[in-house]
C-alpha cells in the first residue's frame, strides 16, 4: 500500500497523536473545557471535545514525539465512558482498479489510539487476551447476564471493522457512481 503513515504520541505537555506522511500532519490533543471556553463550542459542557490541526510536518517538532506505529488513514474519533479513541487503518489491501490510477483497498486491520490517556498504549495486541473474548465465550455457553470488566473497550469494533467488509480509496470518493465522475 501506498501512502504510509506514521502514528505518532507525545505525552507532554499534553497527550497528543499525530498522523504524519513526508509533508503532511494531522494532529489530535483531547481538549479540556477550559481550552474551548473561548470558543463557539463553549455551551455544550458535557460533550467531549478535541482540537484537531492540519499543518506542514516541518511545523511540529516529531523529535518530541514516540512511534507508535504506522497507519494509511483514518475512520475517525470515538468516546467510550471518558476515553476518546482515534481510529486508523492499519492494515490493508488492494480490492480493485476501478480506472488506471484508481485503487479500492480492503480495510484489514484497525487500532485504536486513546487521546486522553496511554492506558491502552502498551497493549495493542490485545486480541487473545481480553475480556471480549471471555465475553463472547459467555454468550455462546450461555452466560450472558453475568457482568465482566472489559480492559479494552473497543476490541468488538476493531473485529467489525477489521473483518474485510469496509472499503475505502486515497484516489477518489467510492460513494460516487464512475458513469457520474
Amino acid at each position: 500500500m501506498s501512502r504510509l503513515q506514521h502514528i505518532l504520541c507525545r505525552d507532554f505537555p499534553r497527550r497528543t497523536i499525530a498522523l504524519t506522511t513526508s509533508e503532511y500532519a494531522l494532529v489530535f490533543q483531547y481538549a479540556s473545557l477550559d481550552q474551548v471556553a473561548g470558543t463557539k463550542y463553549h455551551h455544550y459542557t458535557n460533550a467531549t471535545r478535541c482540537l484537531v490541526e492540519f499543518s506542514s510536518v516541518s511545523s511540529i517538532e516529531t523529535s518530541s514525539y514516540r512511534l507508535l506505529g504506522y497507519g494509511y488513514g483514518t475512520l475517525g474519533l470515538i468516546t467510550l465512558g471518558e476515553d476518546v479513541f482515534l481510529c486508523v487503518i492499519t492494515g490493508s489491501s488492494q480490492a480493485a482498479m476501478v480506472r488506471p490510477g484508481e485503487t479500492v483497498s480492503r480495510i484489514d486491520n484497525v487500532d485504536f489510539f486513546c487521546l486522553t490517556r496511554a492506558a491502552y498504549e502498551d497493549q495493542l495486541t490485545y486480541e487473545a487476551d481480553t475480556q471480549f473474548a471471555a465475553d463472547e465465550l459467555s454468550r455462546v455457553f450461555g452466560f450472558e447476564d453475568r457482568e465482566l470488566t472489559t480492559d479494552h473497550p473497543f476490541i468488538a469494533l476493531k473485529k467489525l471493522l477489521s473483518d474485510g467488509s469496509f472499503y475505502y480509496s486515497l484516489d477518489f470518493n467510492l460513494t460516487d457512481r464512475v458513469q457520474n465522475r
